[in-house]
């Protein structure tokens, strides 16, 4: 009798990631000025074609709250007594890249990562409140552009199906009329 119980065990050439974390606007200041930071999701599909080298395809989404208090400061001058809420950013990119392993050995491995992708920009419903708020002109970045990524990252194993991994990347994307920079820094899951 032979067993093939060893041989048998399907690999799964397909690995599904979730992911989330914190995300930093880093430019420009038309933006950065505006936004803070804010939380970012991730859902992405991996596919090992070698030892060391993945392929990727990801969709994020990221919300930064509107800084209310610096936006009022910045218009005091001539909207004293204005109140704002609202103004959200909202970012959603369509990203694809590949990972490469900066080690073949161990349960442990650093990576890089780079790609390239599409950005949705967008804002929810700005309001104002006060005197004159009818003429506030709330910053708006809502754009659609290409953009691309570069990363850095640890993966280890928590059981053989499952890896859990954290990762910082830069995503720059070429909106108009400013380019506009973010850094998701995440800690997720492959499975």
């Amino acid at each position: 009798m032979v067993s093939l119980a060893g041989s048998t065990r399907a690999q799964v050439p397909f690995k599904v990631a979730v992911a989330g974390g914190w995300t930093s606007l880093v430019e420009p200041s038309a933006v950065t000025d505006y936004w803070n930071g804010g939380f970012g999701l991730s859902v992405a599909l991996h596919f090992r074609p070698a030892a060391r080298l993945g392929v990727w395809t990801e969709v994020a989404y990221h919300r930064c709250d509107f800084d209310t208090e610096a936006f009022e400061s910045a218009i005091a001058d001539r909207f004293p007594d204005v109140n704002t809420s609202g103004n959200e950013l909202y970012v959603l990119p369509v990203t694809a890249g590949v990972e490469y392993a900066l080690t073949g050995w161990g349960n442990t491995r650093p990576y890089v990562s780079g790609g390239l992708g599409y950005y949705h920009f967008a804002t929810n419903e700005a309001a104002a409140s006060g005197p004159a708020a009818g003429q506030v002109q709330f910053p708006d970045p809502s754009d659609d552009a290409f953009g691309m990524s570069v990363g850095l990252g640890v993966r280890t194993l928590v059981t053989p199906a499952i890896t859990l991994f954290i990762d910082a990347s830069y995503h720059h994307a070429w909106a108009s009329p400013d380019p506009i920079g973010l850094v998701p820094v995440r800690l997720g899951f492959r499975f």
